[in-house]
């Protein structure tokens, strides 16, 4: 799917994708903050715009798990190389980081 063609709730769909709570994407968005409670629930529902919505978020989910996946083989590379140097220190550092990163701690 691309872009909406109702630039307006392309604009909200991609506000609601970053995280903005549902009315403030909606203002936002150029719509009148009077009555953007309603409107906004009712909007949110619509087809083109939820099925949007959700080609997004899948897009951001897919470049966060690259991001963490670079992060991730950055931190063993240095774990590799705090190792081989006897600096264990450094290697538990990164080890730590990498737990951080995958919702262990």
């Amino acid at each position: 799917m691309t872009a909406l063609i109702n630039h307006r709730h392309e604009a909200f769909a991609q506000g609601l994708a970053l995280g903005k709570p549902q009315t403030t994407a909606y203002i936002d968005a150029g719509y009148a903050a009077n009555g953007a409670q309603p409107n906004s629930a009712r909007l949110i529902l619509n087809d083109m715009v939820s099925a949007r919505l959700k080609e997004l978020q899948s897009q951001n989910r897919a470049r966060n798990e690259q991001d963490l996946d670079t992060m991730i083989a950055h931190l063993e590379r240095a774990r590799g190389s705090a190792m081989a140097l006897g600096q264990s220190s450094a290697a538990v550092q990164a080890i730590m980081a990498k737990a951080k990163l995958l919702g262990f701690i």
